[in-house]
């Protein structure tokens, strides 16, 4: 699999020395550290032959990837208040993840919040964006809208419907037949090309997102990094075996 790790570590050891007076880049780093981590544990996956495995962690850098850009979408418009939405969705999740325990456990951490005190912000936060606006916070984080309407927010339903909804089996183990391929239970004459059709579309997925994070915080942050990634996205598109996979708005495919 082709690499663009040197440029994405460039771009986060960039951010940490921003982090201390800017909560945008920390949020920003979070987001990239999360989707190049996930890349390098979908290569070490596919090279011990566990591609099941590493399509699961494909589905979570898909969303990592819109996220991303959702976060950026925000930042662009106001810094501090999408920086603030991100902390209060996390909270309002935090708070739900909580009631539903009955707040089990929470005696246990010194200093942490009451159950008083978490219900009495998640009241105010809720106040703060509205009813509704706090309940689809709650549920699907600070965009308030599900992956998939991100994705057609952002011009990404074919990456999400082609790939997110095909590898969410992987996720739920709802596809016993790759299950029953991997221990040669499956007959189907067509299994290799099947598998080779797979596993081309995963890879150019992964390195297409990671590729598509990368270029984005590099715009943001302005960190002189173009030529590197245009040079490996012209790589990236002369394998013999690389699925176009759209990039952005409108579901464009990636052009240099």
């Amino acid at each position: 699999m082709a690499s663009v790790e040197p440029v994405c570590d460039l771009l986060t050891k960039e951010l940490r020395s921003r982090i201390a007076d800017d909560v945008t880049a920390r949020i920003t780093l979070a987001l990239l550290q999360n989707g190049l981590d996930s890349y390098r544990a979908i290569k070490i996956l596919y090279a011990a032959s566990f591609s099941t495995q590493a399509q699961v962690l494909i589905r979570v850098l898909v969303e990592v990837r819109i996220d991303l850009q959702m976060f950026l979408r925000l930042t662009a418009e106001n810094p501090q208040k999408a920086a603030r939405r991100v902390i209060d969705a996390m909270m309002l999740e935090k708070i739900r993840q909580q009631r539903e325990t009955d707040f089990g456990g929470h005696q246990l951490v010194d200093g942490a919040p009451s159950p008083v005190t978490l219900l009495s912000l998640e009241k105010k936060l809720v106040t703060k964006y509205g009813a509704s606006a706090g309940r689809a916070m709650r549920r699907h984080g600070f965009s308030g809208l599900s992956v998939r309407d991100r994705a057609i927010t952002l011009g990404l339903s074919d990456l999400y419907n082609v790939v997110y909804r095909n590898f969410s089996r992987n996720v739920h183990g709802t596809d016993y037949m790759e299950h029953f391929r991997a221990q040669g239970i499956a007959t189907e004459s067509s299994v290799p090309e099947f598998e080779d059709s797979r596993d081309h579309v995963a890879l150019s997925t992964a390195v297409t997102c990671l590729w598509k994070m990368a270029t984005m915080v590099n715009d943001e942050i302005e960190h002189g990094l173009g030529e590197e990634l245009h040079k490996f996205w012209q790589m990236c598109t002369s394998f013999d075996h690389w699925v176009p996979v759209p990039t952005g708005e409108g579901g464009n495919r990636a052009e240099v």
